[in-house]
């Protein structure tokens, strides 16, 4: 029986030693900065983005305010109120800061985050036809982009882009195929400077140059997958080797004309099943979800235009399912070739924290690229300091913005805040220096007795 209360003695010891270490380690780590983010979306039509910074008990807020997909980019220090936990005669309580507790910027003020754009762009045969105001899409979309691409030469802030096309062979073997790689994806370029920014230019000439060949079907599902699989390594390799310090925001654009013809579940012959979609979403977009954001953008007729002019029945919207219904082959072929999937593009964005956008119009379309960008790069900065910021203690932020458009939002988010560089002495002593003496005092310990059992 001593033998074995020996035993378990040793045994609580070790745990006990070994949960000392690993709480020590636990502290030095948590000394460390810290960049916390996170996105919330409404129901409504206000929206509120925030992504937090934490260093030391400073902490400040990145804020984007949304109004119908349009970036709020005039709003004063007065429409936001900011209130964090407070202790008043020991009773937590919610306090609200006064105009002079914290230090407000607007988007003209603020430096952005580093951002990294992928601008998908779809290169299907359906893209050389001619949109509802008369010009060839490929045109409408390379112009467009030429202005993204100007528009984000002129920010602030290290922003890189890359402009990946897209498209499947299908069964035309005389198509240009445009495959989605890693090659492709890792070739960003930064606007601002004035030789990347004609390389991007350049190479969108190139690809309208070589539309003779550009005939194939959208793999919008594909393609979207490989490109957010990409960013989310993408953001693990960072964290890697720069640890959580100055993370780049990861941001999808992308602009089709189309929906899904190559499928996504293998499973599935069937290109109108929705569990192509479904599949899409659990498998890849429910992954990402909160480190990429997709901005998506439907250029051509909407599903409801598209239902009038087909004549479907009882003014129904278009959908894929119809394409079997429509019994003229050149009838058919045309809808499937002006048929827009609104529906999933505009979950797509919802699901990811982006804005969907539709337009049928270049000149259409160049203003909402610039409402997507202007979406991207605008935000608010917001710094203040969390009283009673302790070691490992938990605080709440709630952020109200009111008289957007005569509405008010809010946007709560609790948070720890790990241990700043002025944390007490007293809490080092214990937590640290204490735990290391005691081990080192064991360790001298342990030495004299092998010493003695040596000699």
């Amino acid at each position: 029986m001593s033998k074995n209360r020996q035993k378990n003695s040793k045994s609580k010891f070790y745990l006990l030693s070994q949960n000392y270490v690993w709480f020590s380690l636990s502290i030095i780590f948590a000394s460390c900065l810290s960049i916390t983010g996170w996105s919330q979306t409404k129901d409504n039509q206000a929206r509120i983005n925030v992504n937090s910074q934490v260093i030391e008990d400073q902490v400040t807020l990145r804020v984007k305010v949304t109004k119908d997909n349009k970036s709020q980019s005039d709003l004063k220090k007065n429409n936001f109120s900011i209130y964090i936990d407070c202790k008043q005669q020991n009773v937590n309580q919610e306090c609200q800061l006064s105009p002079g507790e914290f230090d407000f910027r607007n988007p003209q003020q603020s430096t952005p985050l580093p951002t990294r754009i992928v601008l998908l762009l779809d290169l299907s045969g359906s893209m050389k036809k001619l949109d509802k105001g008369g010009e060839p899409k490929l045109q409408g979309a390379v112009n467009a982009i030429q202005e993204f691409i100007n528009i984000l030469a002129e920010r602030q802030g290290d922003n890189q882009m890359a402009i990946v096309p897209f498209s499947d062979q299908g069964t035309y073997t005389s198509c240009e195929s445009y495959e989605v790689t890693n090659n492709e994806l890792n070739n960003f370029s930064s606007p601002a400077n004035q030789e990347e920014k004609q390389q991007l230019k350049n190479y969108l000439s190139q690809l309208q140059k070589n539309r003779a060949r550009i005939c194939g079907e959208t793999n919008l599902y594909q393609s979207l997958a490989k490109t957010v699989s990409f960013l989310g390594d993408f953001n693990l390799q960072n964290q890697s080797q720069n640890g959580n310090s100055n993370q780049p925001q990861l941001h999808v654009v992308l602009l089709s004309d189309g929906f899904d013809t190559a499928g996504f579940d293998k499973s599935s012959k069937n290109r109108c099943d929705t569990n192509h979609f479904a599949k899409l979403k659990a498998e890849i977009l429910e992954q990402y979800r909160g480190v990429v954001t997709i901005h998506t953008l439907g250029y051509g007729r909407t599903p409801q235009e598209l239902g009038k002019i087909y004549q479907l029945p009882r003014g129904k919207s278009a959908e894929c399912t119809d394409i079997e219904k429509i019994a003229n082959r050149e009838e058919r072929q045309n809808f499937e070739s002006e048929l827009v999937d609104q529906k999933h593009l505009q979950q797509i964005a919802d699901f990811t924290g982006g804005i969907h956008e539709f337009s049928g119009n270049a000149k259409e379309i160049s203003q909402r690229f610039k409402d997507i960008l202007n979406t991207i790069l605008d935000e608010y900065q917001i710094t203040y300091t969390q009283k009673n910021a302790d070691t490992a203690s938990k605080h709440n932020v709630r952020v109200v913005v009111n008289s957007v458009a005569s509405e008010e939002v809010s946007y709560s988010m609790p948070f720890v805040f790990l241990v700043p560089f002025n944390i007490r002495l007293w809490i080092i002593f214990i937590f640290v220096i204490l735990p290391l003496s005691f081990a080192i005092f064991l360790l001298y310990l342990l030495a004299g007795e092998i010493k003695k059992q040596a000699q």
